[in-house]
């Protein structure tokens, strides 16, 4: 018994791959990145000095990472799902069927083209995270030029 006409289940597969691929990316991250979760990651005064790795720190870089790899995926996986499933695309490509691959490589492009920067635009590679927020060993550092350290900065990576 199918649960889904044939239509209707050619429309959800083409949405599949946006799930899958939030899923498989986060994941990718996530099993990469997880032992900075216990090591913690380098975090950096205003003036470029390094005051020891910070799990919360860590923790925070790999949410912002997760989030920021999510946001990639609707505009690569979902925008050409949407625009293919257009009624106008539709009845167009069903007129012209050789269309189909280059209307979606087209809008698959231009998703990219657009998708990507505004997903790293989220969270920038670098990340700032207040002293108080952190372990309570980074509260007051002072910089090299004696001032207090009020917010540290990290590399998250993208």
């Amino acid at each position: 018994k199918r649960l889904f006409q044939p239509a209707t289940a050619a429309l959800v597969l083409r949405f599949v791959a946006l799930p899958a691929s939030v899923v498989a990316s986060c994941s990718n991250c996530y099993f990469m990145r997880r032992s900075e979760l216990q090591t913690g990651i380098d975090i950096m005064d205003g003036q470029g000095t390094s005051h020891g790795k910070s799990q919360l720190a860590a923790r925070k870089a790999m949410r912002e990472m997760l989030w920021s790899r999510a946001a990639l995926q609707p505009p690569v996986f979902g925008v050409p799902a949407l625009v293919m499933a257009l009624p106008p695309v539709v009845a167009l490509t069903a007129r012209r069927p050789a269309l189909a691959i280059p209307i979606s490589t087209v809008t698959l492009l231009l998703s990219f083209q657009f998708g990507l920067p505004a997903a790293i635009a989220i969270f920038p590679q670098t990340g700032t995270v207040a002293a108080a927020a952190l372990e309570p060993r980074f509260r007051g550092r002072r910089a090299a030029d004696g001032a207090p350290v009020e917010a540290f900065t990290y590399n998250k990576g993208l």
